[in-house]
């Protein structure tokens, strides 16, 4: 599910990042950015779960705690680039963590709901989370400054 989710956050990141436009480079990675917890909600929330609202309910938990803060850009004669931290849930802890209750409600002959358990984590308030910092290069529209 892990490397799952980080495939799409990329894909779609990079999706948002390609659209077009004429902005400049820092205000354009910061409107994709905040537009990319409602479509991935809304691409997602219908494929996660055969429950619709149940499937919903992990879309949004997904994106949580998304939060991003822009950096600066570097332009040069005829290109840009923004840098960009991304903070979000952890996903590779909570997996790790329900795959070890999991095992130990084996072991011990409990029932465990793992999709109740992973979905309590993810929206917890202290959710642990994961930040990565990256140069998001222009969109094909920006490459030349000049236009």
């Amino acid at each position: 599910m892990k490397k799952t989710i980080n495939i799409t956050f990329i894909t779609l990141l990079c999706v948002l990042l390609c659209s077009c436009g004429s902005v400049s480079p820092k205000k354009s990675a910061q409107r994709d950015l905040k537009n990319y917890a409602d479509s991935f909600s809304a691409a997602y929330s219908e494929s996660l779960s055969d429950d619709e609202a149940e499937s919903d309910k992990i879309a949004k938990a997904l994106v949580k705690n998304f939060s991003y803060k822009i950096g600066k850009q570097s332009i040069d004669e005829t290109t840009a680039t923004v840098h960009v931290k991304i903070t979000n849930t952890d996903m590779g802890q909570i997996m790790s963590d329900a795959a070890a209750k999991a095992n130990d409600a084996v072991k011990n002959g409990e029932e465990f709901n793992a999709q109740e358990w992973l979905l309590a984590q993810m929206t917890a308030e202290d959710a642990p989370k994961t930040t990565i910092e990256c140069d998001i290069p222009p969109r094909p529209s920006q490459r030349q400054l000049g236009n």
